[in-house]
């Protein structure tokens, strides 16, 4: 079996190859921003589309999200001198799949020991009648029995 390329594939079929320009204005779109936001930054958003002259940026976080809302004028101004009709940016978090490995799974509570069983007892004995800690201790010791 021939190993084809993705762009043989795509033009293969009508209504595949109908969507190759975009994909190549989005991919130049993402090179632009790629080249011309601050080091670091453009790691945490990606371009997500262009429509209607707005080019639609999604940042990982707000944190990113508001710097590159601060930066929308100037990227703007990037995307049009390299000859593509952009009127402007927006920016939303849209938090990327996680693809590392699963998190464990949270261990259950560990019951707690007789010893510190007594030592926490014997600190709410301690506290003043009505002391916030003393009453947090003893729903502690009740829900541990």
């Amino acid at each position: 079996m021939a190993s084809h390329s993705l762009d043989t594939c795509l033009k293969s079929s009508k209504e595949l190859a109908r969507l190759l320009p975009h994909a190549g204005r989005l991919a130049r779109l993402q090179r632009i921003y790629e080249r011309k936001a601050p080091p670091g930054l453009a790691r945490y958003a990606r371009v997500a589309d262009l429509k209607s002259g707005m080019v639609h940026i999604h940042a990982e976080n707000g944190a990113v999200a508001a710097k590159l809302k601060q930066l929308a004028p100037s990227l703007a101004g990037e995307f049009c001198k390299s000859g593509l009709e952009v009127t402007g940016v927006s920016v939303r978090v849209q938090v990327a799949p996680h693809h590392g490995p699963p998190a464990a799974p949270r261990a259950g509570r560990e019951p707690i020991g007789n010893e510190p069983k007594r030592a926490l007892a014997g600190l709410a004995a301690r506290l003043p009648e009505g002391s916030p800690l003393r009453g947090a201790l003893q729903r502690l010791l009740r829900r541990s029995a």
